[in-house]
């Protein structure tokens, strides 16, 4: 509601500017600049109000399928997303209306845990049609011990449209995972979630090592899909990425950059990841006793 409240001013402001120009066109800025900040606050507060949400909350079973890659069934009675007292909203916002222009700059950010709580879980998945995953009674906590995302970009509208520009996301975060009675074993659930832990952890040091390259690919791709041209997003992503990762420490990132991921079909996908399993393996039996 305060969100189209915002927008719906906005909307007036842009018309009603036009009849009255003897008021400098800056008042309206400012005006607009306020009803966000207000805006923002508002959000903030009822979020740390409301602290956790509950997402399940009674049997609920849900089909899952990802192409050929993942298929089965998730049952589970309780859900939760926790974790929002400590979470802060900073926003910079500049208006400049007389060129129909915006710019933006959001960090939201939560100093203690946040994350997804699933108790009393039953699993029955497939991956790859190779790997079964079940478990019954079972508890999936994802939890990020600090987060910060900084978010950046510039709104322009015309009369064909809205438009985003130059957005940068980038994201910090510290994450955890647990699993239990993953097969129906303690013990299993216990090495699974510290081998996650370990992958979450090699994810993040991949992350801070190619973090311009992580981050101008995402807001890339992400930017894409906002301004509905999804159907070109690797060639946005190239354009605006290209000079950034061919300088990449990682073979992998120089290689992705050098092929075109659209060319993909199914199958090649399911060998993907069948291929990325096995030396997913080899990594672990490296570092646990498996």
């Amino acid at each position: 509601m305060i969100i189209k409240s915002v927008l719906a001013l906005l909307c007036l402001i842009t018309v009603v500017k036009g009849d009255l120009g003897v008021i400098e066109n800056n008042i309206w800025d400012e005006i607009l600049e306020s009803l966000v900040q207000i805006a923002v606050r508002s959000i903030e507060k009822v979020l740390t109000e409301t602290g956790n949400i509950t997402l399940v909350n009674e049997p609920t079973t849900v089909n899952v399928t990802v192409a050929t890659i993942v298929a089965g069934t998730l049952y589970c009675d309780d859900a939760t997303f926790f974790g929002l007292e400590s979470l802060s909203l900073p926003v910079e916002f500049k208006s400049d209306l007389s060129n129909s222009n915006i710019s933006f700059s959001l960090t939201p950010t939560v100093s203690d845990g946040i994350g997804f709580d699933v108790q009393n879980y039953t699993a029955d998945v497939g991956i790859a049609n190779q790997i079964p995953l079940y478990g019954t009674n079972g508890a999936t906590s994802l939890a990020m011990n600090k987060l910060k995302l900084k978010i950046g970009a510039n709104v322009s509208w015309n009369k064909t449209g809205i438009f985003l520009e130059n957005l940068q996301l980038k994201p910090f975060f510290l994450a955890k995972v647990k699993f239990t009675q993953i097969f129906n074993n303690p013990d299993f659930s216990s090495t699974v979630s510290n081998a996650l832990s370990l992958l979450v952890d090699a994810g993040l040091v991949l992350y801070y090592i190619e973090e311009k390259c992580i981050t101008c690919a995402l807001s890339s791709v992400v930017q894409s899909a906002i301004n509905g041209n999804l159907t070109d997003f690797w060639k946005n992503l190239v354009n605006d990425c290209m000079s950034i990762c061919l300088h990449s420490q990682s073979t992998l990132v120089n290689a992705a950059f050098q092929s075109d991921p659209t060319n993909f079909n199914e199958e090649d996908l399911k060998n993907f990841v069948v291929s990325a399993l096995e030396e997913l393996v080899v990594f672990l039996e490296g570092r646990l006793e498996i």
